[in-house]
């Protein structure tokens, strides 16, 4: 399984409670043998696989 969490753009800057959330779902989901992947709203993400 893959998992996509995409965040504003400014999150690795501008570290705020959305950021903390999404660092502990990556944090939860990675542990349970989850591939998992953040980026921000400004990036592109390769998911065509």
């Amino acid at each position: 399984m893959k998992v996509l969490l995409c965040a504003r753009s400014n999150y690795i800057n501008l570290s705020s409670g959305d950021t903390t959330i999404i660092f502990k779902i990556y944090t939860f989901l990675k542990e349970k043998g989850v591939n998992v992947d953040i980026c921000g709203a400004n990036e592109e993400a390769n998911y065509d696989d």
